[in-house]
């Protein structure tokens, strides 16, 4: 759903805001790797220098021999969650993407991705959810 009712707030602005905030890098990319949108995540995962960049609006490997890799991975990629491993110096960097939108010229995909190295997960209010105990709730948290 998208638009504005009278007296409703702006959706589409606030799930922006929302993607924007997020800690996890996310970004909207073309079959061609055209980047169309990306959160503060990426911007920061980008200026990392990992593994991927964000090369004049499009998407790249920093090894340029995994190019190929990134858009046969991309070429791939339907509907439903596909995930690639690109390498990189101190680990990986782990992508997500799906298919979001398809015309007759151009497919459009989301695509999530953070570096293994840095990765924390997040387990919010569980230890409440679940009534664990400080214990246990550190045994989840390791």
């Amino acid at each position: 759903m998208t638009g504005i009712a009278a007296g409703h707030p702006d959706i589409d602005a606030l799930a922006r805001a929302c993607l924007d905030q997020a800690k996890t890098p996310f970004a909207i990319v073309d079959q061609d790797l055209n980047i169309h949108w990306m959160n503060r995540a990426a911007h920061l995962e980008f200026d990392a220098r990992r593994a991927l960049e964000n090369r004049d609006g499009v998407l790249a490997t920093i090894d340029a021999s995994r190019q190929a890799k990134l858009q046969q991975f991309m070429q791939a990629v339907k509907r439903t969650m596909s995930t690639w491993c690109l390498p990189c110096d101190d680990g990986q960097v782990l992508l997500r993407a799906t298919e979001i939108q398809r015309d007759h010229l151009n497919r459009y995909f989301a695509l999530w991705f953070f570096a293994t190295a840095t990765f924390t997960p997040v387990y919010a209010d569980l230890d409440r959810a679940f009534d664990l105990t400080g214990r246990e709730h550190g045994i989840l948290q390791r």
